[in-house]
């Protein structure tokens, strides 16, 4: 075993991209592309002829294939009864308003499972005993047991893999009532840990809120309290610097070592002591991949020392990254998870360099990444890394850990908080900055990956001996992947999947133009102020990523067909994330205060055009006909604006929420006809008259409905209508996303995101 271990040296980054790859081959969405790098680097490794390693390799990948398997989800084909005891862990709860999360435990069917956890608060003063709670909580509850909800979009954030990936939770639980609560009396030592962290953040919830959130957020890994602060870390591309690299354990040892060596204490005793408490400091901290790779690579490193056995960097972050992938091997699937490790390794190769050209090349490595997860890319992200760098590592980090020691009220913590509230306004003003963030679109899985191997041949050169062909290979490969996003070879017309609402994309291909008919949004009922807390909408979560996902950064045409809250209610969310040149609307609408409060602050910078039914709208080589309204209205829905377009060799008939009354007007005005319709008002049954879908002559009908929406969408009415005249139909609430495209090299298509 001796010889082998020696023998490996300087070898494990190929064991640990073999069980990468596999990882990727066995639970990834593309195994085929998996398939093919992990036979290149298995064929990369015979042909050096170290047959020993080559053997590892196979070997260990075979078996991690066989423990890959173990860890994919079982198919629930029924749901089981929910259960009536549960404990809650008190470091996962979240209060927000009259909403409460957490994550918890329980028995089914005799075994012990993981639940997330939501119930909405009946009064104040639950909302209050949940807030000051730092106990593990026994719970007997009433609940519904559900799945949690899967992405319908592309570009949406998939809850369900997440939770499934990251924590290992299934299931969601939805309390009705909480019959009884009460404090945990006996537990394992992690559930002990679980209590302490909750008292941390209690003990942090003192302070004054920016310096509250710094600490909970740098020491803890919890962000919940400034969701923007974490936008714009992450925007601007700096928030890797502690959340995801672990920055804060290194400075927290550093400050140790400084500390013991001032109390000349031998650093053989501290190095003995840190093996003891990093992995307790690891648990109590937080389980992120940063903080795992972080305390990992420390241990492994005291460990290896103590056994008079160094390994090279590169070896060591090998290392840690196996045993990680044998603990969860979905580490690797997050952007957390490859920045993490990208950014470890991309500092092995870079270590010779000074400070500027290491950023430079980290940020060659972790561009691709980042564009693939987020699709934009803010230019003065290398330079604020090198100003955040040392300001977080010699400054606001050693100033956190020293606050977290002395009273959250005293005058050391509001001067702190207000100098950190000074850097959050900064921060958000430049994230805030649209000339500087640049809406790049996601490059092909395939593309991303050769980037990143192109960064680190860049890296393998010495400055200023960089060979031009990488360096250029780079950013040719990169050039050319933003022209073909920015100018797709095919259009599309994509009904996006928004629940109870509307929002339907039409793009021409190449030179793109980008047509979006309504904007989706929701009805926010009134609350009382212990109620309300900030939400994410639905332009937010899916309209803007999936249209940066395409790199979509102006949008020509915006369509409002009336002034429900769920086609319009969303429109200052699109005004704020993208340049609109012009908005249509059907006339009347111009004179309702609704719309004008939604276009506050936009109204002189966007051409605004009112039609009436007879009108045409021209967008690049797409017209637009209005056969709906015939005279001004307020924008109710029987004054909806109705659309008619030929689409590659298709027409098709936009509906908004247009009432029969209407249809039969259209009749009478207009000879209809389409291949495609998207019905009226969600398929209710005011609309979608027999009489007038029959004249139509459609092929397939479209509705857009919310998944248990309290109105019944679509309605038996309708959908007994569209069964005798035998039109096959889609709907959002059962197929996701609609999506059919268009181009020159191949006939249309029709896709559905699925469920």
């Amino acid at each position: 075993m001796a010889r082998l271990w020696q023998d490996l040296h300087g070898t494990w980054f190929f064991i640990a991209s073999s069980c990468s790859l596999v990882a990727f081959l066995v639970l990834g969405q593309q195994p085929f592309l998996a398939a093919i790098l992990l036979g290149l680097v298995l064929c990369r490794i015979y042909v050096t002829k170290n047959f020993q390693l080559f053997k590892t390799c196979l070997s260990l990948s075979i078996l991690f294939a066989g423990y890959c398997l173990l860890q994919q989800p079982i198919p629930i084909k029924q749901l089981p009864a929910a259960p009536a005891q549960i404990l809650i862990q008190s470091d996962t709860i979240h209060v927000a308003g009259d909403s409460l999360t957490f994550q918890s435990r329980g028995q089914l069917n005799g075994k012990t499972v993981k639940f997330a956890g939501m119930y909405t608060l009946a009064t104040p003063e639950e909302k209050q005993y949940f807030q000051q709670n730092w106990h593990n909580l026994e719970a007997k509850v009433i609940a519904d047991l559900e799945l949690p909800k899967p992405a319908t979009n592309h570009g949406q954030f998939d809850f369900q893999k997440y939770l499934w990936q990251q924590k290992r939770i299934r299931y969601s639980l939805r309390i009705k009532q909480f019959q009884s609560l009460k404090p945990q009396t006996t537990g394992s030592f992690k559930d002990k840990l679980s209590a302490l962290r909750q008292r941390l953040l209690q003990y942090f919830n003192q302070a004054p809120p920016a310096l509250s959130t710094y600490l909970k957020g740098l020491i803890l890994g919890q962000f919940h309290d400034d969701p923007n602060l974490r936008q714009d870390l992450s925007s601007l591309g700096v928030i890797h610097l502690f959340s995801l690299s672990g920055l804060h354990v290194f400075i927290l040892l550093e400050i140790i070592f400084v500390l013991g060596s001032r109390c000349h204490l031998p650093k053989e005793y501290l190095e003995w002591g840190l093996l003891g408490l990093l992995p307790i400091y690891g648990l109590l901290v937080g389980s992120g991949t940063g903080i795992r790779r972080a305390v990992s690579l420390v241990l492994l490193t005291i460990i290896l020392n103590k056994c008079q056995r160094p390994i090279p960097p590169l070896d060591k972050i090998s290392l840690v990254l196996l045993s990680q992938l044998w603990v969860n091997p979905y580490t690797l699937f997050t952007l957390g998870g490859l920045l993490s490790y990208v950014l470890a390794f991309s500092l092995v190769f870079n270590q010779h360099r000074g400070l500027i050209a290491q950023q430079l090349m980290l940020s060659f490595s972790s561009l691709p990444i980042i564009l693939y997860f987020q699709y934009e890319w803010h230019l003065l992200s290398i330079l604020l890394n090198l100003m955040m760098i040392p300001l977080f590592e010699m400054v606001v980090m050693p100033l956190i850990l020293i606050s977290s020691f002395l009273p959250m009220t005293g005058t050391w913590a509001f001067t702190l908080n207000s100098g950190l509230t000074q850097l959050n306004q900064s921060l958000h003003w430049l994230t805030n900055l649209d000339q500087l963030q640049f809406v790049f679109g996601r490059p092909p899985l395939i593309v991303t990956l050769s980037l990143v191997l192109l960064s680190f041949a860049v890296m393998n050169q010495r400055l200023p001996k960089i060979k031009q062909r990488w360096l250029m290979g780079y950013l040719g490969v990169l050039g050319c992947v933003f022209i073909g996003l920015h100018n797709p070879i095919y259009g599309q017309v994509t009904l996006l999947d928004i629940g109870q609402g509307d929002s339907l994309l039409i793009t021409t291909p190449l030179r793109r133009k980008v047509i979006l008919i309504d904007t989706s949004g929701k009805l926010n009922l009134p609350k009382k102020p212990w109620q309300q807390h900030q939400t994410t909408n639905n332009a937010q979560k899916i309209t803007v990523p999936y249209l940066k996902m395409q790199g979509i950064h102006q949008i020509d045409t915006i369509f409002l067909t009336h002034q429900d809250a769920d086609h319009l209610g969303d429109l200052p969310t699109i005004l704020a994330k993208f340049k609109v040149k012009q908005i249509v609307f059907a006339a009347g609408l111009e004179a309702n205060p609704h719309f004008y409060k939604k276009l506050r602050g936009y109204a002189q910078t966007i051409k605004l055009k009112k039609v009436l039914a007879g009108a045409t709208i021209k967008v690049g080589a797409l017209k637009f006909l209005a056969v709906h309204p015939f005279q001004p209205g307020s924008g109710k829905n029987e004054d909806s604006l109705v659309l008619l377009s030929r689409i590659h060799h298709k027409n098709w008939l936009f509906m908004g929420d247009c009432y029969q009354d209407g249809e039969q007007r259209i009749l009478q005005n207009y000879q209809v006809q389409a291949d495609y319709i998207k019905l009226g008002h969600h398929g209710s049954k005011t609309s979608s008259n027999k009489a007038f879908l029959e004249n139509t002559q459609a092929k397939l009908a479209l509705i857009s409905s919310g998944r248990h929406n309290h109105y019944g969408h679509p309605s038996p009415e309708t959908m007994d209508t569209l069964k005798q005249l035998q039109l096959p139909f889609l709907n959002t609430q059962t197929s996701g996303m609609i999506n059919w495209t268009y181009g020159p090299f191949r006939d249309s298509r029709l896709r559905t995101f699925g469920l």
